[in-house]
């Protein structure tokens, strides 16, 4: 398996990420790591909404080089409890899930 992080932001184009799928088809599984700069239980939607736009991003790199996985860390806590910015998490990701899945292709 080959990893390939996408450390800050997703900077690859299409044409290269189909590139590089084609180059690891040869029984190489490819996972993407999402930026870390990604936060769903913020406070200040401007951060919501840019966290959700790089998972949507990595998502569609994932996809123009057939990826096996994208992995993403949902952030920290900031002003909630455990048990709330989990509980906002889930939500923000499962309201996303439809847009998640027709980016996969």
């Amino acid at each position: 398996m080959l990893l390939l992080r996408l450390t800050r932001t997703v900077r690859i184009t299409r044409d290269k990420a189909y590139k590089l799928g084609e180059a690891l088809k040869n029984n190489i599984l490819l996972s993407i790591h999402a930026p870390c700069f990604i936060n769903l239980a913020c406070s200040k939607d401007k951060v919501v909404e840019a966290s959700i736009s790089r998972i949507i991003r990595s998502i569609e790199a994932a996809s123009w080089m057939n990826a096996y996985i994208v992995v993403f860390h949902p952030g920290y806590y900031g002003g909630y409890s455990r048990s709330e910015a989990l509980r906002k998490k889930l939500l923000i990701i499962w309201n996303n899930l439809l847009i998640f899945r027709n980016r996969m292709g």
